[in-house]
């Protein structure tokens, strides 16, 4: 059974339009996605910022940037008050390569 040229045009067109409808839906789940995660990194900082955690952890050096961006936040610090506080030497002496860290806000403050 052959198809006319127009069911042929017809079945293209179809198939294009649900394309574009399949496409707008993905970017339409694409930015509901982008938008959960501000949502959560939103909440997160506003704990952060008030308090709500005091200890962090890391199992690898690849997580100490975020962990000692989140700590600073906990403390109320500025990224040059977090640089010139006596946690650094504290930081300096121990070997975080084979166990995982935990940055308690306590210590940091002493």
């Amino acid at each position: 059974m052959s198809a006319t040229l127009a069911e042929v045009k017809a079945r293209l067109a179809h198939a294009l339009k649900d394309s574009e409808r399949r496409l707008h839906q993905l970017q339409i789940d694409s930015y509901q996605s982008a938008v959960d995660e501000l949502r959560e990194q939103i909440i997160e900082y506003e704990e952060l910022e008030q308090g709500k955690r005091r200890c962090f952890k890391c199992a690898s050096l690849i997580e100490l940037p975020p962990t000692l961006i989140k700590a600073r936040i906990a403390r109320g610090l500025s990224q040059k008050e977090f640089a010139r506080g006596k946690w650094t030497a504290m930081f300096a002496k121990r070997n975080y390569l084979s166990s995982p860290l935990t940055l308690s806000l306590s210590k940091v403050n002493n």
